[in-house]
């Protein structure tokens, strides 16, 4: 991984239930698992490649105490939860407490593939993104939406990661010593037209 990226340490903040391990490991995976149980591990990164180059977030997972000063975060609720709605606010306050950056904060209400909804749920000031990790609908918004905040830059935009370079065959003693003198040759044969 490229050490001179941007790397900006993430916390994904919400109540249980609100689908944090789920969205973590639609970006890790693409596949989209019905979370259940907490992240195995306390951090992951997720690369993304921008029309500036690549920017890693390094994403923890909260249930309750920041664990690392983050440098922005994602607040999820359920849609279909009128406590979690409620509770938006207090994860915001945690996120301003804990961090120097206050305004690199979105919010995001899951689950909006579900018919249930409890009302239009909680708007702010710098907006919120409708997301479904088990659609896969959004879920790059809010990380577009911090690293535009991160780095100062509202036309920085999202691209195809660039295909890795083919793997290069080893090369042995013989085939090496066959190659410099087929440029020996090379060297020496004339071209035509040159004569």
């Amino acid at each position: 991984m490229n050490r001179n990226m941007p790397r900006f340490n993430c916390a994904i903040l919400g109540d249980r239930g609100t689908g944090k391990t789920s969205f973590i490991n639609r970006h890790l995976s693409g596949e989209f698992s019905d979370g259940g149980a907490a992240a195995e591990r306390e951090s992951h990164e997720l690369v993304f490649h921008t029309n500036r180059g690549p920017m890693c977030f390094v994403v923890w997972e909260t249930h309750g105490e920041l664990k690392v000063k983050p440098e922005c975060a994602i607040v999820l609720f359920d849609v279909t939860s009128k406590t979690s709605c409620k509770n938006v606010v207090e994860w915001k306050t945690a996120f301003a407490k804990a961090s120097r950056f206050q305004g690199a904060v979105i919010v995001c209400g899951n689950k909006v593939d579900l018919q249930h909804r409890y009302g239009q749920g909680p708007q702010f000031r710098n907006g919120r993104y409708d997301i479904s990790v088990k659609k896969d609908y959004n879920l790059g918004k809010p990380f577009l939406w911090l690293a535009r905040s991160l780095v100062g830059d509202p036309q920085l935009r999202f691209v195809p990661q660039p295909a890795p370079p083919p793997p290069q065959p080893p090369l042995d003693d013989a085939a090496k010593r066959e190659m410099d003198f087929n440029l020996i040759v090379a060297e020496i044969v004339p071209l035509p037209g040159s004569v």
